[in-house]
C-alpha cells in the first residue's frame, strides 16, 4: 500500500526542505504541493522543478492520462468543483456531532480525484511513499480520507522568523510574486495552521511535528525521529559527512522557488531574522503568537 505524508503548516516554515529531504528517501519521492497543482499545473502550464513546464512534462503527462484520461483544461475545472466547499473551517465542522459526517461528505469527490492522481504518481514514480507539501489542514484531511495510508509531518518555525520571511519579495518561476504578508497576518495565520493540525492529528499514531530550528541543528538526529515515529523508512546517506542535506525535487509544480534545488545543500542556523526584523516588531508577533509559540517551546 502507498503512504501519503502530508506536510501541513504555515508557510515559510521550511516545508519545501524538509519535503525534498524526505523525497530522498529509499521508495520515497517529493511532488511539492499538490493542492496547488490543479490550477498551476493543469490551468497555468507552470515549470515543473524538471524544468518543463507542465504540460511537456513526461512524468506529468503520463500521470495525469493514466489517473483521469481527461484534457488538462477540463479537469482543472472539475478540481475546482470539488474544491469548492472546501477549507480549513470544513476540517473544524466535520468533527461536529450528527452534522460532522454530511459535512465530510462533501469532500467526497476531491478526494476521489486525490485518490487517482496519488494511485498514478506512486505507479509513474515506482515510490511506496508520496511526499505532499501542501501544508494546509483541510488538504490533509482529505488525503486521510483516500484509500492510501496517511502520515502527517507538521512543520513549525520560530513566528519571527516566519513574519521576516513573509516581508520579503520572491517570485514564481513565471516572474509572479509570492505572497506578502504583514506581520499581524503572518503571526495570525501561523497560530491558526499551528493550533488546527496540533488540534486535529497530535496524540495519533500518524503524526509527527518537527521544527525547523531543531532540523537544521540536527539533521541526522531529526529525520531518524521523523521516518522512525512515522514508519517510512530509513535515513541513509540522506546526511553526508559536511552535514549537508539529500534533497530531490523532481516533479514539483508548485511551491517555494528552493523546489528548483536538488543535490546536497547546506543548512546554516536560523538567524538573519534576529537583525533583521526590528526589535518592536519581534516583540508584538510574541505577544500574538502566545500561547501557541509557548507550546513549541518558542
Amino acid at each position: 500500500m502507498t503512504t501519503v505524508v502530508s506536510l501541513v503548516g504555515w508557510d515559510r516554515s521550511g516545508s519545501t526542505l524538509l519535503a525534498g529531504v524526505l523525497g530522498s528517501l529509499p521508495d520515497a519521492v517529493s511532488v511539492g504541493e499538490v493542492v496547488n497543482l490543479w490550477h498551476r499545473g493543469l490551468r497555468d502550464d507552470r515549470v515543473c522543478s524538471c524544468g518543463s513546464v507542465f504540460s511537456e512534462c513526461v512524468f506529468w503527462t503520463a500521470v495525469i492520462a493514466d489517473a483521469f484520461g481527461q484534457p488538462p483544461g477540463e479537469l482543472a475545472g472539475v478540481a475546482d468543483a470539488a474544491k469548492s466547499h472546501l477549507g480549513n473551517l470544513w476540517l473544524l465542522a466535520s468533527s461536529l456531532p450528527v452534522v460532522g459526517a454530511s459535512l465530510l461528505a462533501h469532500g467526497d469527490r476531491y478526494v476521489a480525484l486525490l485518490d487517482a492522481l496519488y494511485a498514478a504518481i506512486a505507479k509513474h514514480a515506482a515510490a511506496e511513499t508520496i511526499i505532499d507539501a501542501s501544508k494546509t489542514p483541510w488538504h490533509a484531511l482529505a488525503a486521510q480520507g483516500t484509500s492510501h495510508e496517511t502520515k502527517v509531518v507538521h512543520v513549525v518555525r520560530d513566528p519571527r522568523g516566519v513574519a521576516d520571511s513573509l516581508r520579503k519579495q520572491l517570485s514564481y518561476d513565471d516572474g509572479e510574486e509570492m505572497n506578502r504578508h504583514s506581520a499581524t497576518f503572518s503571526t495570525a495565520a501561523w497560530v491558526y495552521r499551528n493550533a488546527l493540525a496540533d488540534w486535529h492529528w497530535s496524540g495519533t499514531d500518524r503524526y509527527v511535528c518537527v521544527r525547523h530550528e531543531d532540523l537544521v541543528a540536527d539533521p541526522a538526529g531529526e529525520l531518524d525521529r521523523i521516518v522512525a515515529t512515522l514508519g517510512i523508512g530509513h535515513i541513509v546517506d540522506l546526511v553526508d559527512a559536511a552535514g549537508r542535506l539529500r534533497v530531490a525535487h523532481p516533479h514539483n509544480v508548485s511551491g517555494n522557488p528552493n523546489r528548483f534545488v536538488s543535490g546536497p545543500v547546506v543548512v546554516r542556523r536560523d538567524g538573519e531574522w534576529r537583525s533583521a526584523l526590528p526589535t518592536s516588531t519581534q516583540r508584538y508577533v510574541l505577544a500574538l503568537s502566545w500561547p501557541m509559540r509557548k507550546r513549541y517551546g518558542y
